[in-house]
């Protein structure tokens, strides 16, 4: 199981989408590859944040068609195990003194809870973590 965190999902939905991004996906089994429910939260902020005009709505309509399609039944919630996990990752790493953020911790405990590899470019977010990380954009 791969999960897709946002910057990917970010990349693969732009108005022209990174190649090296499309080509990883396609090279990934369909039914294996997720992304969580903070990721849609993290987009919908992101849509929501932007100024009117057409790529707000090329986003908003490339994002919503992606729901319905290849994401439909494949969104990851954040429940009670991933809570517990996400709670005792974010308290180890505070009190290392590592600058961490929440959406970040949450994608990975949803990730931890599943015993899922993440895809991101945001490696070093999640270096100090027992999670499996492949960065698409590096994959050969």
């Amino acid at each position: 199981m791969i999960v897709i965190d946002t910057d990917v999902l970010s990349a693969m939905l732009s108005a022209s989408p990174d190649e090296k991004i499309v080509s990883w996906l396609d090279a990934q089994r369909f039914e294996e590859t997720y992304i969580t429910s903070v990721t849609l939260m993290e987009v919908v902020m992101g849509i929501e944040m932007m100024g009117a005009g057409k790529k707000r709505d090329a986003l908003d309509i490339a994002f919503a068609g992606a729901l319905r399609t290849f994401l439909r039944g494949r969104v990851l919630p954040f429940d009670e195990h991933a809570a517990l996990i996400a709670g005792r990752l974010y308290g180890a790493r505070r009190k290392r003194g590592v600058t961490v953020g929440l959406a970040d911790t949450q994608i990975a405990a949803i990730t931890i809870a599943r015993g899922a590899t993440l895809a991101t470019g945001n490696v070093r977010h999640f270096s100090d973590l027992p999670i499996p990380v492949v960065n698409p954009w590096n994959a050969a």
